[in-house]
């Protein structure tokens, strides 16, 4: 199961889950952030289409409405959206670089990077952005039959 961990929007993780839903888990995360080079190295298959790689990535974000100066928009392909759609908005909001499945036309100051898919992507860039959070991870099982 694909888990992404969000915070206020924000991609905080994004993973394969190792809990049930019975599970209760607390940690804390630590932000690393990282030069956009860094990132590419993760991921040896993408295709870097337009821009400049040596650029400092300060978020990672999928919804376009959080974007700042400085973040990664990762553009997923949803059931109701697809977030290609909204790298304008993203671009005009400040993103540095786009994370996209198809191809994209370049723009002014803007990296544009192709993976085959932006989803199996986030599970290798998130946590190393935010420093593997998962590694820090105490979890508790809670058990019993009434009232968790």
């Amino acid at each position: 199961m694909m888990v992404m961990l969000m915070l206020k929007n924000k991609l905080l993780f994004a993973g394969t889950s190792l809990f049930k839903s019975s599970h209760w888990a607390a940690f804390c995360i630590i932000f690393k952030g990282g030069r956009l080079q860094e990132i590419l190295a993760l991921l040896p298959k993408a295709h870097v289409l337009s821009g400049d790689t040596a650029k400092e990535i300060t978020d990672i974000t999928i919804d376009s409405r959080t974007v700042e100066k400085g973040s990664l928009f990762v553009c997923i392909k949803g059931i109701h959206t697809d977030g290609h759609k909204y790298i304008d908005k993203a671009v005009a909001a400040g993103a540095a670089a786009v994370l996209v499945e198809e191809d994209t036309a370049p723009r002014e100051g803007l990296t544009v990077i192709k993976v085959k898919s932006s989803e199996e992507a986030m599970t290798v860039i998130a946590p190393f952005f935010y420093d593997y959070p998962g590694k820090k991870l105490r979890m508790i099982g809670v058990t019993g039959t009434n009232g968790k």
